[in-house]
């Protein structure tokens, strides 16, 4: 038997009455029709690799960007972000490094990505230019960093 609820009092007294641990039934309140919603298609965004060692900037970088939609990986130094990406190589798009660190320097680790994937380098030490020699597509972005550029430039070079 079907027990419709007509009010929340009638709701809760069916839950109490048909409630077994670890399930959840929910029924109508009106006896009314019921429409199906048309399925909202969400728009995925990609994820993106935050490797810096200064740890303020890789969760400032971090909270940005999980708060506009993307999802984040995050690692210390060109060594553990090259095992991230490793890890993750099928869902990354983007890559988001500073360029001097200890361990692995972020060029060093890009010369061991795919060249397919494109690169934001920042860096507060070179000022507003940067040589540097990989085969992938890459911006550099010097520190301080500006947000909204940094996000206009991440919405140009990603594949959604």
């Amino acid at each position: 038997m079907i027990n419709f609820a007509t009010s929340r009092a009638d709701y809760l007294d069916i839950w109490a009455k048909n409630y077994r641990l670890g399930e959840s039934v929910l029924y109508p309140i009106s006896g009314g029709d019921v429409r199906v919603n048309t399925p909202v298609q969400l728009q995925i965004l990609p994820v993106i690799l935050v490797v810096d060692d200064d740890e303020f900037v890789r969760k400032m970088l971090e909270s940005m960007l999980t708060k506009r939609g993307y999802s984040v990986l995050t690692a210390a130094d060109g060594k553990e972000g090259l095992k991230q990406f490793e890890d993750n190589s099928a869902s990354v798009s983007l890559v988001i490094t500073d360029v001097e660190m200890p361990e692995m320097t972020g060029p060093d680790m890009v010369k061991q990505l795919p060249s397919s994937v494109p690169i934001i380098f920042i860096s507060g030490n070179y000022g507003n230019s940067l040589t540097i020699s990989c085969s992938n597509w890459f911006v550099f972005v010097p520190k301080p960093i500006d947000s909204q550029k940094l996000l206009e430039l991440i919405a140009g070079m990603v594949i959604h």
